[in-house]
């Protein structure tokens, strides 16, 4: 047997526990509206899209059946790790480092007759909207012999944004969309699987609550918009937005923007009424402006204070490179400063993988070395980075 099966009977017997006792419990507390779905599939890999951190709670209680998830490497690096990794056994996955030894563990769980779930836009939505997801998610559906089944959940983003520093009261909707038996993959091409995938999943908060109008209340509603909604579609300016309280302004222009218990945004003059809009201008104004910015390399694009670096090198754990320093984004590289005095240079071109993690991580893999930035006291947006690193070494970034 292989051993991704070791403990699978026991962490079973934990799921169904779980889902008896707090199934209940968490549908009413949350005011999560689905409908049970029973696979035909015995094995099956679960996509869907994510917009809360208990997505794959919820994606347990619509099916009803035990998944292993595939988590984020910090998540199980955290004090709660061990407890994870024990009573759930979740399926580690690094970000900004290559994804091949995840999908060989994934495979490899399928292959034993253990469901697995994951979530490929590989990071919360950071505007309300699905992100891209790569081809290699479909790829490893045809390859693993399993089904398919596809989930989407609605309302999530307004109750819980990714950037937000309070989570809100309101009602989540969902459930699974589709389900593809191995024997329909078969038949499919991995482009048409894509292509299921790609349309099963994709939802927009936005669009959804124009239609339902739920309230989303709550405490400061735009505090850290700034760190998705981060060009001002007024001036252009860069990382000159601010938020305090329910409202947003450019430091450069003055435009203001008040964001309301439906998730929209209301004032004079609104360009973007909600983030979805604006962070796709923004994904437009930075392909645009790519040539521009590249030229950046005297004065930086982005700044960010009391940032940690560490790496890791062959797996092993990270190690702390230096604390208090200062991280700059310029128009070809990253550099990390203390004290005025540059101690660390990332050359964009060098940089093969990127990836955030909530509101204070960024990690990233440069010359096969795996590093991450992060901070305790300000915020740092892996969005930013992520969006700009694409554009100014001519990635697609949509």
């Amino acid at each position: 047997m292989d051993d991704v099966a070791k403990h699978i009977k026991f962490q079973r017997g934990v799921y169904h526990v779980v889902l008896f006792i707090g199934g209940w419990a968490y549908t009413l507390i949350s005011r999560f509206k689905y409908k049970r779905y029973k696979p035909k599939s015995k094995t099956f890999l679960l996509v869907g899209n994510h917009n809360m951190v208990l997505d794959p709670f919820q994606a347990v209680i619509a099916t009803g059946r035990h998944i292993r998830f595939v988590s984020n490497d910090a998540i199980l690096k955290t004090v709660w790790g061990p407890a994870l990794s024990f009573f759930v056994g979740p399926i580690s996955r690094k970000r900004g480092a290559s994804t091949d030894e995840t999908v060989d563990v994934i495979l490899r769980n399928l292959k034993a007759g253990i469901s697995v779930a994951m979530y490929p836009e590989s990071e919360r939505s950071w505007d309300g909207t699905t992100q891209a997801i790569s081809k290699k998610t479909a790829a490893l559906a045809k390859e693993s012999g399993a089904g398919l089944v596809t989930m989407a959940t609605n309302g999530g983003y307004l109750r819980t944004p990714h950037w937000a520093r309070n989570k809100r009261n309101g009602r989540t909707f969902g459930g699974v969309v589709n389900e593809y038996t191995a024997g329909q993959l078969e038949k499919m091409s991995v482009d048409e699987i894509y292509e299921a995938i790609c349309r099963d999943l994709y939802v927009n908060a936005f669009e959804f609550n124009r239609v339902h109008m739920e309230k989303y209340k709550g405490k400061d509603l735009a505090e850290n918009m700034e760190l998705v909604c981060y060009i001002c579609p007024k001036c252009e300016a860069i990382g000159k937005m601010s938020s305090k309280g329910d409202y947003v302004r450019c430091g450069s222009c003055g435009y203001t923007l008040k964001y309301n218990v439906y998730g929209f945004l209301e004032g004079e003059d609104v360009v973007f009424d909600n983030t979805a809009s604006w962070s796709s201008w923004q994904k437009k104004w930075l392909n645009e402006n790519a040539g521009r910015l590249k030229e950046s390399t005297a004065e930086p694009v982005l700044v960010n204070e009391e940032v940690t670096i560490s790496k890791t090198e062959d797996g092993g754990s990270m190690t702390e490179l230096l604390a208090d320093t200062t991280a700059y984004l310029y128009g070809d590289r990253i550099e990390i400063s203390k004290e005025g005095e540059v101690k660390f240079t990332f050359p964009l071109k060098d940089i093969t993988k990127m990836g955030g993690f909530g509101r204070r991580m960024i990690m990233f893999t440069c010359d096969g070395v795996y590093y991450k930035l992060n901070t305790k006291v300000k915020f740092i947006s892996g969005y930013q980075y992520y969006g700009l690193w694409r554009v100014l070494t001519d990635k697609e970034y949509y």
